[in-house]
C-alpha cells in the first residue's frame, strides 16, 4: 500500500512538472508530426523532376518510406500501450 501511494505521489509530482504526457496526448503530436512529413514527402516528385518515369519512381520510393514510418509509429504506440518502450522496441525489432 505504501509503494503504491509513493508511486501515486510520484505521478502527481510528475504531471504538474509536465514531464508525463497522457498516452493520448502524445499519440494525437506524434500524428500531427507524421503528417506534416507525408504532405511534405507527397509533392516532393514533383518539386524534383518532370521526368514522369524518375518522377514515378521518386512516389514509389517516398510512398514506401511513409509506409515504413508509419509502420513503426504503429508498433510504437502498441508497443507503449503493452507496457513500456522496450515493449515498444520489441514490436520494432520483430517487423
Amino acid at each position: 500500500m505504501k509503494a503504491a501511494r509513493q508511486r501515486e505521489v510520484e505521478m502527481r509530482i510528475a504531471e504538474r512538472g509536465r514531464s508525463l504526457v497522457p498516452r493520448d496526448e502524445a499519440d494525437a503530436a506524434m500524428d500531427i508530426v507524421v503528417g506534416e512529413i507525408n504532405a511534405e514527402m507527397s509533392g516532393l516528385a514533383a518539386r524534383i523532376t518532370r521526368d514522369i518515369a524518375l518522377r514515378g519512381k521518386i512516389e514509389t520510393e517516398v510512398h514506401a518510406s511513409l509506409q515504413r514510418v508509419s509502420d513503426a509509429l504503429k508498433a510504437g504506440s502498441e508497443g507503449l500501450a503493452a507496457g513500456g518502450l522496450d515493449a515498444a522496441a520489441d514490436t520494432e525489432d520483430d517487423a
